[in-house]
């Protein structure tokens, strides 16, 4: 998790990214849910790191997170309007600290629960669609992490074992 997304520029030149930029981590995967705290979406949670925690802890109410992915889209109609619609994500790059973010991204609390409904729309390449095989895989792969990553929150819910 960098602050700020990259402008076409900067990934151009430095499509690593830069370590002063570097502001936290996701420590779970992504999942969905249908009813989490800050409604429908993507929840994960995120380790920021101690440089930044101030930072962060003030600004969470002020900024939000976006998702910085490709994506296969087509262009469609919503309201009225043209845009693009994700069919697919096909890449995670970051989940970047922003001052705007494109679907309602927010940071929930401070150190986890990190939100964003859709991906921002990117351009496409021109580059070669990814096959039904290797969908099919990614998807299966999100599927499995999206299950270990309940199960997981259901064995963090639980209470504690104390003993005397």
């Amino acid at each position: 998790m960098y602050v700020d997304h990259p402008t076409p520029t900067e990934e151009a030149e430095r499509p690593e990214r830069s370590l002063r930029d570097l502001a936290a981590e996701l420590v779970s995967d992504a999942r969905w849910e249908a009813n989490g705290p800050a409604g429908a979406g993507l929840y994960a949670e995120a380790k920021v790191f101690d440089p930044w925690k101030p930072f962060v802890e003030e600004l969470a109410p002020h900024i939000g997170v976006s998702i910085n992915a490709m994506g296969k889209y087509r262009v469609g109609e919503v309201a009225g309007q043209k845009t693009p619609i994700i069919d697919a994500i096909v890449a995670a790059k970051s989940v970047d600290f922003v001052t705007t973010p494109g679907a309602g991204g927010q940071i929930l609390s401070l150190y986890e629960a990190a939100r964003s409904r859709v991906v921002e729309p990117q351009p496409h390449s021109g580059g070669e669609d990814v096959d039904e095989t290797k969908l099919r895989e990614a998807e299966a792969a999100r599927d499995a992490a999206l299950a270990e990553a309940q199960a997981a929150k259901e064995r963090a819910e639980a209470p504690p074992i104390c003993r005397s």
